[in-house]
């Protein structure tokens, strides 16, 4: 079983994690390199977009479904197979499909949006209301395909332990993403927000998904060397480096493959345990910011989509409007959570029942 303190760490980190979609999604109008269909594009763009943007999406997917993982096999530990399967159906499942006919038009409505005017708000009400995927929220839809296979696995008695020298895990990951790679994408792993799951994804995420699991039962590689999630990173940083170089310069040095998954895997274990390394104890900040973050998580990107529309009529620096995007989603997010979602039906179904302290 693992210490109390050692979830202060991973609950940090699924809370910044889920904050950095905020970052990541309000750079997509502003970079250079456009392939995200219909996003809205401004006028002008930064190389430095693109990094912010090729950075985050290195590793934060990745690292979602790992701390998944991690918290399946604790919950399931701690409470039991049958009460895990309500627990994640009550806080995975329902807000999906309260998501599906609430959150999910909104954020389609940005997209649908025609800034030149010729469509009537009439089209856009009923192109937003049309089937086009999940959008961010494909991440509970993958989410709760692996819980379905942890469920099996868990019923067939299947253990996933790690063997004496742990820290093989970080180095054998790599291959193995390299062989996704080389049979299912063709340059980074993109998001597939469609209804009908696409087997390299599944594959790719249910990998971390599974690393994650494994990690619970022998959580302490994380920690054992203090020095070493400091070479993850700096490992992590230089092959992120020689990918954006590439890139940038249109030349292939390294094969991409290889280095696209040894940069994720180097960044992901070295982020994962530079948070269980500065954050073993509670913060109450922290842990309150933490609490909120699957609220912002499901309402950010309709509020990142509509502000960077409303925003490209305004002539002013793209980083002035990149850093009002996050800081009025973020407020908007917290005060919303605070006031009608915390101590809310929405909250208890997000989050559990939260009691109301007298300061508050």
């Amino acid at each position: 079983m693992i210490e109390n303190q050692r979830l202060h760490g991973m609950d940090a980190l699924r809370g910044i994690a889920m904050w950095l979609g905020v970052v990541l999604h309000s750079s997509i109008s502003y970079r250079t390199n456009h392939t995200r269909g219909s996003w809205p594009m401004d006028g002008d763009s930064s190389a430095l977009m693109d990094l912010i943007y090729m950075y985050l999406h290195s590793f934060r997917m990745q690292m979602f479904f790992l701390v998944a993982g991690f918290f399946a096999h604790f919950l399931a530990q701690r409470i039991g197979l049958r009460k895990f399967i309500k627990h994640r159906f009550k806080r995975i499942v329902l807000p999906l499909l309260v998501s599906l006919v609430t959150i999910i038009p909104l954020t389609s409505s940005g997209f649908q949006f025609d800034p030149s005017g010729d469509s009537s708000m009439i089209d856009l009400f009923f192109n937003s209301i049309k089937w086009t995927g999940f959008y961010h929220l494909w991440f509970l839809y993958y989410l709760i395909l692996f819980y379905v296979l942890f469920i099996i696995a868990s019923s067939l008695s299947v253990g996933l332990k790690l063997q004496s020298i742990p820290e093989l895990v970080v180095f054998l990951s790599i291959p193995v993403l390299w062989a996704i790679h080389q049979f299912y994408f063709d340059g980074p792993v993109e998001a597939w927000t469609g209804i009908k799951p696409q087997l390299g994804q599944i594959l790719y995420y249910g990998f971390f998904f599974m690393l994650g699991v494994i990690i619970y039962s022998q959580p302490s590689f994380l920690f054992r060397y203090k020095r070493l999630r400091y070479t993850y990173l700096l490992l992590g940083f230089a092959l992120f480096g020689l990918e954006a170089f590439q890139r940038f310069h249109n030349i292939n040095l390294v094969g991409e493959s290889i280095l696209l998954s040894s940069t994720t895997v180097f960044f992901v274990f070295g982020h994962v345990s530079l948070f269980m390394h500065f954050f073993k104890k509670e913060s109450k900040n922290l842990r309150y910011f933490s609490d909120s973050s699957y609220w912002y998580y499901l309402i950010h990107l309709p509020l990142v989509v509509w502000m960077q529309l409303l925003l490209m009529n305004f002539a002013i620096n793209i980083w002035l409007k990149f850093s009002l995007i996050i800081l009025i989603t973020t407020t908007i997010s917290l005060i919303s959570y605070r006031y009608f979602v915390r101590y809310t039906f929405i909250g208890i179904l997000l989050n559990g029942r939260k009691k109301k302290k007298v300061s508050e």
